[in-house]
């Protein structure tokens, strides 16, 4: 199976090749699921974008390539032949090969982050922390002053254990206020005494809510406890010593290819600081990611990571599997961002269709409906099919073939066959 593996390598690097040319600061590639399987050759994530790391790959390129371990779909690493076929061009290429883990993972060398890229990250992690308690709405990015891991683990396991009776009465005030529109708004709809009554009241009833929930409801104590045990688990000092340190990561130039479990919701909140350390490290960076962190808790990620991209004059290659994706303004942008530039789509969540032809005439929208068509029915008979945009180009758009390559351009108004 690896000789699959590594024939889906050489096929799609030659297929980019034209597409990596020319400047550039985004590369997205969308797809819907993480897998392509073809009878002659097998095509992930994981050796799409090693192809794309050899074709960037220059004398004085740094390069940080982070692969998900526990990503979902077929062929992943967990797969013993898949991680050979990983380790082959590997070795092949002269890369170097990390692992980034909180599990034993016995991947390669392990590697861990500097813990005190928080400190710099803390309007990032305050949103974060935020996101993934159950105990508050608001962590104030000034009470991330960590010093050390002893110091992070306290934090964590406070922040992500069970709320107390004033803390649960508190986040679902504020559930109410942003329920209301926000605090101005919720304000403002208080202003007659009828309806500060009726929320003096609410205010009264919800805490004797709460407070037998606390005190009362076993099914609701055994969760509390649930939460303080899970969150000393999982940020206790030892379990988070694996994956930070007060030193900077050992990467070495060239390639770099980490492989990782840390793309989850209880610790993706490493890789931004994995992604901040090679950039303080290496000029003429190149991050390339095949996932991003769990996107229901990680909104506030591909806010930032476009920002720190542009700050250290890096370029970007994010892998997106847009099923597992949410529709939400930060992930519009996001993929609007990565669209704008150079772009290879192989599927596509149908939410998101409609920002490939924003702005384009309806000839394009025409062309777009029609290839994804065709590319079903091709993969339907075991050809497979990705359409490019390249807004450096031309002929933006183009039809390829993953074994034979381009089948047609749209250039202007019309189609050229190839």
């Amino acid at each position: 199976m690896s000789e699959e593996y590594l024939k889906g390598f050489n096929t799609i690097r030659s297929r980019f090749t034209d597409l990596l040319r020319g400047e550039w600061s985004y590369l997205g590639i969308l797809d819907f699921d993480h897998t392509y399987i073809a009878n002659k050759y097998i095509l992930v994530p994981e050796n799409i974008l090693l192809a794309i790391a050899d074709l960037v790959k220059k004398e004085n390129n740094n390069i940080l390539l982070i692969l998900n371990y526990n990503r979902s779909g077929e062929f992943n690493l967990i797969d013993k032949t898949h991680l050979d076929g990983l380790h082959k061009i590997v070795t092949r290429q002269g890369y170097h090969l990390f692992e980034l883990s909180v599990n034993e993972l016995n991947v390669a060398e392990k590697i861990r982050t500097n813990a005190t890229n928080i400190i710099e990250l803390k309007d990032l992690m305050a949103k974060v922390f935020t996101r993934l308690s159950e105990r508050t709405n608001y962590i104030s990015p000034k009470k991330l002053k960590i010093s050390d891991l002893q110091t992070l683990s306290k934090f964590l396991i406070d922040v992500m254990g069970a709320p107390s009776i004033i803390d649960d009465l508190k986040k679902r005030a504020q559930n109410v206020v942003a329920q209301k529109g926000g605090t101005v708004k919720f304000a403002a709809s208080l202003v007659s005494i009828p309806r500060l009554i009726e929320f003096s009241l609410m205010g009264i009833s919800g805490f004797i809510k709460v407070w037998r929930l606390h005190k009362k409801d076993p099914e609701y104590r055994e969760y509390l406890r649930n939460l303080d045990e899970r969150a000393v688990e999982l940020y206790n000092e030892e379990k988070l010593s694996k994956i930070l340190s007060n030193e900077y990561a050992a990467f070495k130039e060239g390639v770099n290819v980490v492989v990782t479990d840390c793309f989850d919701k209880e610790y993706g909140f490493v890789i931004p600081l994995l992604i901040l350390d090679f950039l303080k490290q290496f000029q003429n960076a190149y991050i390339i990611l095949a996932d991003v962190p769990d996107a229901r808790y990680y909104t506030s990620f591909v806010e930032w990571l476009p920002e720190t991209i542009e700050a250290y004059e890096a370029r970007l290659v994010s892998y997106l599997p847009t099923k597992y994706i949410p529709v939400n303004e930060s992930f519009n942008e996001y993929i609007k961002l990565l669209m704008n530039d150079k772009t290879a789509i192989f599927n596509l969540k149908a939410d998101f269709f409609h920002f490939l032809h924003s702005g384009e005439s309806i000839i394009v929208y025409s062309w777009l409906y029609d290839k994804f068509g065709q590319m079903e029915e091709e993969r339907r008979e075991g050809e497979y099919l990705f359409i490019i945009r390249d807004t450096h180009r031309e002929s933006a758009w183009e039809l390829m073939n993953v074994e034979k390559g381009s089948i047609e351009r749209l250039k202007g108004f019309f189609a050229r066959r190839e």
